[in-house]
């Protein structure tokens, strides 16, 4: 997952309109940068669900939220 699949899921989200509830299945994601692990921290931040997320997604995108509590 990179900036280019960021960008079309951003505009996938944009056609779903307010009020929608978002689920994400990371099943088939293994490899992603920082930039995707910034961004699927705030998919959580706005109220959306990540599903079938490895272990190491899931702790590297913890950290990610846990930095930026501490910059505020």
């Amino acid at each position: 997952m990179d900036v280019e699949d960021i960008a079309t899921l951003q505009s996938q989200f944009e056609l779903e309109g307010e009020g929608r509830r978002i689920t994400l299945d990371l099943t088939d994601i293994s490899l992603l940068d920082r930039d995707a692990i910034r961004f699927l921290e705030r998919c959580e931040t706005d109220a959306m669900k990540l599903t079938n997320c490895r272990a190491y997604i899931r702790d590297w995108i913890d950290r990610e939220r846990k930095t930026r509590a501490d910059e505020r």
